[in-house]
């Protein structure tokens, strides 16, 4: 079993956390994998890996793009 991944709620906010701010890093920097992951401090490689399991093929344009996390609907300041 792997001790990473644990059923649950906080497992599954965890997983809907992360596809939120992958999507939002993306739009925020026109799909470019290698800045999104250096503005969420996260590796590339866990950008491309959300990217192509969780997130759909076309991204949409950051032009009326409501951002997922920061309710006031800006991006990172």
């Amino acid at each position: 079993m792997d001790r990473r991944r644990t059923p649950g709620l906080m497992a599954r906010e965890h997983e809907q956390l992360d596809e939120d701010l992958v999507l939002d890093a993306l739009v925020y920097t026109g799909g470019n994998e290698s800045a999104a992951s250096r503005l969420l401090g996260a590796d590339r490689h866990t950008v491309m890996r959300v990217r192509r399991m969780k997130l759909p093929d076309a991204l949409p344009s950051a032009e009326g793009y409501v951002y997922r996390t920061r309710p006031e609907g800006a991006p990172w300041v």
